[in-house]
C-alpha cells in the first residue's frame, strides 16, 4: 500500500493510470541499466569496491599539513 499526497483530486482510475505510467518508465530504465549497461554484473558493492578516497584537505585549514 502506498500513500500519496496530491495537490489535486484524482479519480482512482486516473491515479492508477499515472502510477502505471511511472512504473513503465522505471522498468524500462532499469531494463536498459541491467541489460545494455550490465549493471547487474557490476560488483562495486559491499566488499567488492576499493575503499573510498579521502576528501581533499581544505587549503584554509592550517591545522593539518598539506
Amino acid at each position: 500500500m502506498r500513500w500519496l499526497l496530491l495537490s489535486t483530486v484524482l479519480s482512482p482510475e486516473r491515479m492508477l493510470e499515472i502510477a502505471r505510467r511511472h512504473w513503465i518508465i522505471e522498468n524500462q530504465l532499469h531494463w536498459v541499466l541491467d541489460v545494455d549497461l550490465g549493471e547487474d554484473a557490476n560488483r562495486n558493492r559491499k566488499d567488492h569496491a576499493p575503499p573510498p578516497k579521502k576528501p581533499h584537505p581544505d587549503p584554509k585549514d592550517r591545522s593539518q599539513p598539506l
